[in-house]
């Protein structure tokens, strides 16, 4: 055996004792489901809502948590949330199984109320078919729509806006007339609901147009905790964004509102999570 077939040889067996390696710890961070609790200060909160808990899911695509999803629902009902909100990507346009997807809606809505907003992947899909099928089985959609959580007589607003694709698939992919629309449309919802209301905006870039729009609490998913967390907790790469987004996770404060980003629960094209691993996410609300 000649040195350099010998080198050579020794490269490709470095290189894949490196996949194996990285497609291990890929697996099993997918799997590594936990709990993030933030404290969110809301504006006017209601009294009767002080201390209480929501929990925020995003971008599921279709993840089951093996076996049968036990683990997620499980770990959603421990935390005795007062609403359970979906914020977008409940099902997965490239590996689609909208059955999956309401069965675990299904599941959810036993634990608490549900409420749902769409991301960018259910306007790819027959969404008319999926927002039906989500009713069914008692969950509140909101398209554009306000809904209200009640708790000891009292209520609080929960705002959905639809994804920006829908805009875009309405204004002939113009990108600056869709945004435009869309902002308009939450300031409209916004001044019906009020400073208390929780929004869910799929997309946490969107957060300066929800601010302009008047939300002053914003529940985002979307970017999947920037799918590789690098030291210092910033995500690597978003598709729709790039590389290095500014909101892959966590809170952010900016001009008197608030930004919650969930990392997300499940993938899409890249099936791997590095040093990222899924969350639930856990708001507990508190008087601003």
């Amino acid at each position: 055996m000649s040195k350099r077939f010998a080198r050579n040889w020794r490269r490709v067996a470095a290189l894949a004792v490196l996949a194996v390696l990285f497609w291990c710890y890929g697996t099993q961070q997918n799997g590594a489901l936990g709990v993030t609790r933030y404290d969110l200060k809301v504006q006017g909160l209601p009294s009767a809502f002080e201390g209480q808990s929501i929990a925020l899911l995003t971008d599921l695509h279709n993840t089951t948590f093996w076996p049968d999803k036990q683990p997620l629902l499980d770990m959603v009902a421990q935390q005795k949330p007062a609403a359970i909100l979906i914020a977008g990507d409940l099902v997965d346009s490239y590996r689609t199984d909208v059955d999956l997807a309401i069965e675990t809606a299904r599941r959810l809505a036993e634990i608490a109320p549900v409420y749902f907003a769409p991301g960018n992947h259910e306007p790819r899909l027959d969404y008319d078919n999926i927002r039906t099928r989500l009713v069914a089985v008692g969950v509140t959609v909101l398209d554009d729509e306000i809904a209200y959580l009640e708790c000891g007589g009292q209520t609080l607003p929960i705002v959905g806006v639809r994804d920006l694709s829908f805009y875009l698939r309405e204004n002939n992919d113009d990108k600056e007339v869709a945004l435009e629309k869309m902002t308009q449309t939450l300031a409209g919802l916004m001044a019906q609901a009020g400073p208390s209301a929780l929004v869910m905006c799929h997309r946490p870039l969107l957060f300066p147009e929800c601010r302009a729009a008047g939300a002053k609490q914003v529940l985002s998913g979307h970017a999947h905790g920037g799918q590789m967390q690098l030291p210092g907790g910033r995500g690597l790469f978003v598709p729709s964004e790039g590389f290095f987004a500014r909101y892959t996770q966590g809170l952010h404060e900016e001009e008197g509102a608030r930004l919650i980003i969930s990392r997300g629960l499940g993938n899409s094209l890249f099936p791997w999570r590095i040093n990222n691993p899924p969350e639930i996410v856990m708001v507990d609300l508190t008087c601003a």
